[in-house]
């Protein structure tokens, strides 16, 4: 990628981010700010990135979707409207097809991939009753090797 692409998408991230809460920032806006047409900004950014404006506007704000669920405790939906989407359940939909999993996981899955990088990984039991069942299984199975002594 070259250096004026890599200042163009750059120049497109702030330019998303400071309308980030504007649901009704679209691809028309942005090509206003930055200064072209819009037909020559997705020619520039579909060569750059292989990506319409409309999906490179949707995705950066799922990525910061993502970002503040990981670092806030707040709700999905609270999270739809400060990253531009009017409504929950299109957010809900656009995360999960992006992500593959819906935005209330995201930071149950966050937890889960940084306790697998550890050395040490302590699962709590799920079920109670299998570990009893297994627990007395090899109670019985000590006995009987004992008793064929």
């Amino acid at each position: 990628m070259s250096s004026s692409n890599d200042a163009l998408l750059e120049k497109l991230r702030t330019e998303v981010e400071d309308y980030l809460k504007n649901e009704l920032f679209g691809v028309e806006e942005l090509a206003e700010n930055v200064g072209i047409s819009r037909s020559h900004l997705h020619r520039k950014l579909q060569e750059a990135t292989g990506q319409s404006v409309s999906q490179f506007i949707r995705e950066y704000r799922l990525q910061r979707a993502k970002e503040i669920l990981l670092s806030e405790d707040i709700t999905a939906a609270e999270v739809a409207y400060q990253v531009g989407f009017g409504s929950a359940t299109y957010f809900s939909k656009s995360f999960t097809d992006f992500y593959g999993y819906p935005p209330g996981e995201a930071k149950k899955r966050n937890e889960t991939s940084i306790a697998q990088e550890g050395d040490i990984v302590v699962s709590k039991p799920k079920n109670k009753r299998v570990y009893i069942l297994i627990g007395i299984l090899l109670a019985i199975a000590f006995a009987g090797f004992f008793i064929s002594l």
